[in-house]
């Protein structure tokens, strides 16, 4: 966006305006201008800005996905090698040691070569350490997309020992352009991250780094990225610091698929300092915070598994979550962290549009508002409310009409009558200004407000998460079909939206019931 003050005036009709985004936007365009106001308005301090916002942004979702939208716009690619050059014809009387030396004069090679090469290397070169290696870094500098040559690399290193595979990203420092090193040792650097202590994986990080030649940007952001998020839980808070101001003075420099990534760190990086509270609840938040760690410490893929299995025991034990994240509770950024994950988690192909027809969704809709009612009204604390109800309406009656009618006709019955009406019509003014500015009204919002939440607490939470599961509908949804009933069919329909909104378990069902779908 491009002013400093969001023009929430355009929501809900025109999300893309508000957003700032061009009409032919794509995934990328929109989650990169939704993150960067998740930043300002971030959940545990502006609930209601945040609820907005995740509604304008699963609007224009919903319309991506049902207009196809347009591709997110791709990684920029090398340049393709050259032609490769054939290789001479082979009588079948080749020995290794001539094969060997007939690929390694190609000047222009394929990745079957290279492959060839590294395989021969052990028959060849037995007394040259790690030839194996060397061949299959030179093909993946010269086929970074290679499938083959990328599995190869991925099972030698896994082969290796902590001791070896130390010495070999050692070496790779030496061999190899800056590209190639952080592209090559990215995960052998994760890999032994819980091989070798924390202090020793940053010292060989560091004097891999100050033997690298050449321009380093922007392939250390990339890498930087992904290590400091697998490190993340046992890096000290120093070694993250520096990270954190090293990623701001390159800001300009980082590429935009790592918008997300950078997002979900500086998220986790508040996380971080407030984890003691939060975890001083019920098992499932520990649950939970067992399962981000877990997400950082694991590649994309098996952190979209762990993700999977934490949001089903999400979604089939509501009780727990409704007891583990009571309604109003303080929980700080924790759900900032989940609702990035999940973001970073989501396939581009994912289905948000809504299971109903808008007919069918205003129907249904409906009739969970009169359900709704149904269960306040068998409460007993119903009762109470409503007869406190009646009393505050008679007092009014008596302080609004009955005694300023009796203090300008008998008290001051010397007066003449065109004194006592004047005097009549100060007492209603005077009455009235008491009832809407005084202490009064903010007595009865207070008392509104227990009450709701009190209604909230024990019947429509409950019946909320039911309906979730059985609409699968998301909380935005619900949220925006209710705004737009006009009639008031439950007359406590505003009082069940604030807290709705303000409620992080009702999110959270939403969030994992979309992951699981």
């Amino acid at each position: 966006m491009n002013s400093d003050t969001p023009s929430w005036h355009l929501l809900p009709d025109d999300p893309r305006g508000f957003f700032g985004l061009p009409e032919d936007f794509d995934r990328l365009q929109l989650k990169r201008a939704y993150t960067t106001l998740l930043r300002r308005f971030k959940p545990d301090r502006f609930p209601d800005e945040f609820m907005r916002l995740r509604q304008a942004y699963e609007t224009l979702l919903r319309e991506l996905d049902a207009g196809g939208g347009p591709p997110p716009p791709a990684m920029s690619q090398q340049p393709p090698p050259p032609p490769a050059q054939p290789l001479p014809p082979l009588d079948g009387n080749q020995t290794p040691e001539s094969l060997f030396r007939l690929l390694g004069e190609l000047t222009s090679k394929k990745a079957e070569h290279y492959v060839m090469l590294a395989c021969l290397s052990d028959l060849v070169e037995p007394d040259l350490d790690r030839r194996f290696g060397f061949w299959l870094l030179r093909g993946r500098s010269a086929f970074p997309r290679n499938e083959l040559l990328e599995r190869l690399w991925h099972r030698y290193w896994l082969s290796l020992g902590a001791a070896d595979l130390v010495r070999l990203v050692s070496r790779m420092a030496d061999m190899l352009a800056p590209a190639d090193f952080y592209t090559n040792t990215l995960e052998p650097f994760c890999g032994l991250l819980g091989e070798i202590p924390f202090e020793e994986w940053k010292g060989l990080l560091y004097e891999c780094e100050s033997r690298l030649r050449g321009d380093r940007m922007p392939h250390r952001l990339v890498f930087m990225i992904t290590v400091v998020r697998r490190a993340f839980w046992r890096a000290e808070e120093g070694w993250l610091a520096q990270f954190f101001d090293y990623i701001n003075y390159q800001l300009h420099d980082l590429p935009d698929q790592l918008e997300l990534e950078l997002d979900f760190l500086e998220a986790l990086w508040d996380y971080r300092a407030g984890v003691t509270s939060f975890l001083d609840g019920t098992p499932l938040r520990r649950k939970l915070h067992e399962t981000i760690v877990a997400c950082c410490d694991a590649d994309w893929s098996r952190a979209r598994e762990l993700f999977v299995e934490r949001a089903i025991e999400l979604v089939d034990d509501g009780p727990a979550l409704l007891a583990a994240f009571p309604a109003g509770s303080d929980i700080g950024p924790f759900f900032e962290v989940f609702h990035r994950l999940s973001l970073l988690l989501e396939s581009d192909d994912e289905d948000t549009e809504m299971a109903w027809s808008p007919r069918i969704a205003d129907y249904k809709i409906r009739h969970f508002l009169v359900q709704l009612g149904v269960l306040g009204d068998k409460d007993a604390l119903t009762f109470f409310w409503s007869a406190a109800n009646w009393l505050g309406w008679a007092l009014i009656l008596f302080m609004g009409l009955l005694l300023p009618l009796w203090f300008a006709f008998y008290f001051l019955a010397v007066l003449p009558g065109l004194a006592k009406l004047i005097v009549f019509g100060l007492g209603l003014w005077g009455v009235r200004h008491f009832l809407v500015h005084g202490p009064l009204q903010m007595w009865r919002e207070q008392a509104a407000h227990w009450f709701t939440l009190k209604l909230y607490k024990k019947h429509w939470r409950p019946a909320t998460l039911q309906f979730l599961r059985e609409s699968y509908l998301d909380v935005g949804q619900v949220i925006d079909l209710l705004e737009k009933i006009e009639d008031e069919t439950f007359f406590r329909r505003q009082y069940y939206l604030s807290w709705l909104r303000s409620d992080i378990a009702p999110w959270l069902y939403s969030v994992a019931q979309r992951h699981i779908a």
